[in-house]
């Protein structure tokens, strides 16, 4: 609770000088709030907003107020953790019912994919919340999910806008994005794919319950998850640091199936990549054209997944193969763009 209070001081001087430079710039009297007058937070270890108790009424024409910043369920200094700043824009936002949200940052806004790796990668114009928080999920660092969720509640666009860049109009986020082939790819390096197979899961009740409670119990947190029809096996992936940890807790909880040799769990290092867009589902033969485009690169296909809103589509490959399979990826989806 002190390092909270303490960490605090530099957000509220910050806000206290921009509020009289902006004063002094618009001859008019730009007031400061200490979002931790009105901020309130549930108790808990994640950032949960107290929505009942959290108020906020300005009828201000201009105001500053600290991010970051919050306040517990009694009252005593907080803050909003990792990502703080941005998500108390949005917590803002929605408390305010604003009519857009900008984000200011040191990029344009979001990409077709990582322009450090993939050189034609250009700059999207729009996407949907979905669509953002799925590149968001896999890897891409645009804007964090939680962030997002304030907006999304009251569908307040999000603008993503350069703040070295200032005649570039960024990247909206909003209710719906554009239709295409698809939107962007990106891509996740060192996971682990924990593969769970044999005799034991066909036909046994409560078997993915008993796995993933292990995996659960661990806390390891699971990337993806893909499933055999004939339910012989399972295969997922999780972050390559938890990978060990993972095999170990599996092996705890079905050390029976294993010594009866019903059983067998291993792990490998992969990458994972995903292309992601509103548009794919009116795409017939996608998956064949992007599974086309790895094997034209000479990229072997370890595992697949694709969700039911077919919003995404996710592949896994060696570790070696990532950057490879980006590039491959957008060389299908740039198609869409010209």
């Amino acid at each position: 609770r002190n390092t909270d209070e303490i960490v605090g001081f530099g957000e509220m001087w910050s806000s206290q000088i921009l509020a009289a430079v902006l004063s002094h710039q618009t001859g008019k009297s730009v007031p400061w709030l200490n979002a931790r007058d009105f901020l309130f937070l549930l108790p808990g270890p994640e950032v949960r907003v107290d929505w009942q108790k959290s108020v906020l009424e300005s009828s201000f024409e201009l105001v500053v107020i600290t991010g970051f910043l919050a306040s517990d369920e009694l009252g005593n200094p907080t803050t909003l953790k990792r990502n703080g700043s941005d998500h108390s824009g949005a917590i803002v936002a929605n408390l305010l019912n604003a009519t857009k949200l900008t984000i200011w940052t040191d990029v344009d806004g979001i990409y077709s994919a990582d322009p450090r790796v993939v050189k034609d990668a250009k700059r999207i114009d729009e996407m949907s919340y979905k669509e953002t928080a799925e590149l968001a999920y896999f890897g891409a660092k645009v804007i964090h999910p939680q962030t997002m969720a304030p907006c999304v509640k009251k569908k307040i666009p999000i603008v993503l806008r350069n703040t070295f860049n200032l005649s570039c109009p960024g990247t909206i986020i909003g209710s719906k994005g554009e239709d295409s082939l698809a939107r962007a790819v990106t891509s996740i390096a060192h996971v682990s794919i924990i593969n769970v197979e044999g005799s034991g899961l066909f036909g046994f009740s409560g078997i993915a319950a008993k796995l993933f409670g292990a995996v659960a119990a661990a806390e390891i947190n699971i990337i993806m998850i893909t499933q055999a029809s004939s339910e012989y096996s399972i295969c997922f992936a999780v972050p390559s640091e938890d990978g060990i940890k993972c095999v170990a807790a599996i092996r705890a909880v079905f050390a029976s199936e294993i010594a009866e040799m019903t059983l067998e769990v291993s792990s490998e290092g992969a990458s994972i990549v995903a292309a992601v867009g509103e548009g794919m589902h009116a795409q017939k033969g996608l998956l064949g054209q992007l599974a086309t485009a790895l094997g034209d690169t000479h990229v072997n296909i370890i595992a697949l997944a694709q969700g039911s809103s077919e919003r995404n589509v996710t592949f896994v490959v060696g570790p070696e193969d990532g950057v490879s399979a980006l590039r491959a990826l957008h060389s299908v989806l740039i198609k869409s763009y010209t």
